[in-house]
């Protein structure tokens, strides 16, 4: 079947291409940008520019006149187009529409590289008082853009993310630590120094998984196998791999007392205000909630979300009879929960699947300062099931238990290589072809002398003092793949510790549970919590 579905899209895409002549011309005679997009499997369908075969947008000559947008990253723009083009640019229209929303606020659930969670948590309640956080979302691409010779005036909450000298750079560079920063921190230590810290990442780890064992529980509860029924809508994708991980989750979230009371048909319709609102964070097409309603019969749905995606399921879910859809389009980090109307005097669950890195703490803080007691009108949070991923992502700015890593006496630089070595998780396991992907990280350690060079004259370290030491490449070439991949899952588990503890010092009761086979996915960690009812 898989085969056939490659062979498939082969032949779409060689149709595709046989729709061009060889000047580049469309059949109807048009010509078009020369520019083949792999993900859309055709060719650009914007107009080439003067004598050039590509558009604007994908013409090399062009290139060193272009500089990343400062709004959306994903796209450049000319130098001298930059003022008119923020001002049509389609980001900055999401952006000046998600800014009038009431539940929008800058940075509410960023973070801070100091602050104690713990101790200031509640303090922030008030979103007011959190406008100074700076987005830790400040896109990393802008960093490598080029200054432009006059400012230019942006939207509210827009920066160029221009550093104007080495300092500057380096500055940045420790307040949001790219793959390739962490990439050089570990690059820059000698073999006792690495070997001192897997040791004490491997004492730390055994101390805390003998309290917190995870236990595993695939499940595939009765109300989901509608799914793999041949019967199913035939209108929802299926993959099997993915189709069973939301089951488990969903079949977990329901052991865990989560989805008691929605089964077995909708409840009277005065029960119905009373019941649970489920809102997914990170919900991207939205395919976890449509099982979700598919199979529990809840009620309301919030779907929140910061891109714009293609074949989602919102317009199947409000097809379904007495389930209220509500889809958000803003980021995490500028999500007050508390502002969102839906959710007013109601109770909620949040639920992800596959929540990347810093997304993961946010939407803990989000929903955790919305907690505001004696006010009847706040949302609720009655639990939580997020399935985490992704900690080589994570930044210790927005991580929320800073005081966790802190008493297992590891620094801010520490946790930044702690997240960089969870890639091994994957990377180095037998599911996900090893060998390949162990020379590539190999290569990756290699190319990073320049970033460690770089990072060390902003430092004023010497160059020649970082030459004499032994390199981590050559450390890890003694490390078996197995080995590798365990230390991986280790600080991937403590990152997600972390996360447990956090969740119990603020009422509730939590755990955390492996959800699904390895071999399905290796990001198989369900972090579940609810309030404690004793």
């Amino acid at each position: 079947m898989a085969q056939e579905e490659s062979e498939g899209k082969q032949k779409s895409v060689e149709r595709s291409k046989r729709r061009r002549t060889l000047n580049g011309e469309k059949s109807d005679g048009v010509k078009r940008c020369g520019m083949w997009l792999p993900s859309k499997r055709r060719f650009c369908a914007s107009y080439p520019v003067g004598d050039s075969q590509y558009c604007g947008n994908h013409d090399p000559a062009a290139g060193k006149n272009r500089i990343p947008c400062p709004v959306d990253p994903s796209h450049t723009v000319l130098r001298e187009e930059i003022a008119s083009h923020v001002q049509k640019c389609q980001a900055t229209k999401h952006l000046k529409t998600a800014e009038a929303q009431p539940y929008y606020h800058k940075g509410v659930n960023a973070g801070s590289d100091e602050e104690d969670e713990a101790e200031k948590f509640h303090t922030r309640s008030n979103p007011n008082e959190a406008v100074d956080c700076v987005s830790s979302s400040v896109h990393e691409t802008s960093l490598q853009s080029e200054k432009t010779d006059e400012p230019v005036e942006l939207p509210s909450g827009i920066e160029y993310g221009v550093a104007s000298n080495a300092a500057e750079e380096h500055e940045k560079v420790i307040k949001f630590q790219n793959s390739a920063a962490k990439r050089a921190a570990i690059s820059a230590l000698s073999e006792a120094e690495f070997q001192q810290l897997v040791r004490r990442i491997e004492s730390s780890h055994e101390g805390c998984i003998r309290s917190e064992p995870m236990e595993e529980s695939f499940l595939r509860p009765s109300q989901c196998l509608q799914w793999w029924d041949q019967n199913r809508d035939k209108r929802l994708p299926f993959q099997e791999k993915h189709v069973s991980q939301q089951a488990s989750m969903l079949g977990n979230l329901d052991a865990f007392g989560l989805l008691q009371g929605n089964q077995n048909g909708f409840m009277k319709s005065e029960e119905n205000e009373e019941m649970r609102v489920y809102v997914e964070f990170g919900a991207g097409r939205g395919y976890l909630s449509q099982m979700l309603c598919d199979s529990y019969r809840v009620s309301s749905v919030v779907l929140v979300e910061r891109k714009a995606y293609k074949y989602k399921a919102d317009r199947t879910l409000r097809q379904l009879t007495g389930v209220s859809v509500e889809r958000l389009r803003t980021d995490i980090e500028d999500l007050y929960v508390n502002g969102v109307q839906s959710l007013q005097g109601r109770r909620y669950v949040a639920v992800s699947k596959h929540l990347c890195g810093p997304a993961t703490d946010m939407t803990l803080r989000c929903c955790l300062s919305g907690q505001e007691k004696g006010c009847s009108s706040s949302p609720s949070l009655e639990g939580l099931g997020i399935a985490t991923c992704c900690h080589h992502l994570c930044q210790w700015r927005s991580y929320v238990n800073k005081q966790f890593f802190r008493g297992l006496g590891f620094s801010e630089a520490e946790f930044n290589m702690i997240t960089w070595l969870t890639s091994w998780a994957v990377n180095g396991t037998g599911e996900h072809s090893e060998h390949r992907e162990l020379e590539i990280d190999k290569e990756q350690i290699r190319q990073t002398e320049l970033d460690t060079k770089q990072i060390a004259a902003c430092e004023g370290h010497s160059q020649n003092t970082e030459k004499n030491r032994p390199r981590l490449s050559e450390a890890m070439d003694a490390m078996d793949v197995s080995v590798r991949a365990e230390l991986g899952r280790r600080c991937k588990q403590l990152i997600d510790i972390g996360r447990l503890l956090f969740i119990r010092q603020h009422g509730l009761e939590g755990k955390i549970v492996k959800y699904i086979s390895p071999s399905v996915s290796p990001e198989n960690k369900l972090l579940l919590a609810r309030r404690n009812t004793s």
